[in-house]
């Protein structure tokens, strides 16, 4: 999944919260299509689930504009020995 809002969710609830949150929009769309329940119900469903779905998004759009943005970085490694002794487990 490349929609960055909805899986920076995963830096409170880790890959449980992503879930629940698909699985929470997919599920209220089968319940409300499915048209049990009163109308005040399915209502009251619909308005929470996107209150949820809404927060979700706030919170990944706030916190993708407040990483602050770095200089990047020059990493190198130094490695001893050579290569043939690293593989001779093979």
């Amino acid at each position: 999944m490349n929609f960055l809002p909805v899986i920076q969710i995963a830096s409170i609830t880790g890959i449980w919260g992503i879930s629940f949150v698909v699985f929470l929009f997919a599920g209220a769309t089968a319940a409300l299509l499915s048209g049990a329940g009163k109308p005040r119900q399915r209502c009251a469903l619909a308005i929470a689930v996107g209150i949820v779905i809404c927060a979700v998004f706030v919170f990944g759009e706030w916190r993708l504009q407040s990483n602050p943005s770095t200089e990047p970085v020059a990493v190198t490694l130094i490695a001893q020995g050579r290569a043939d002794e690293c593989l001779s487990w093979l």
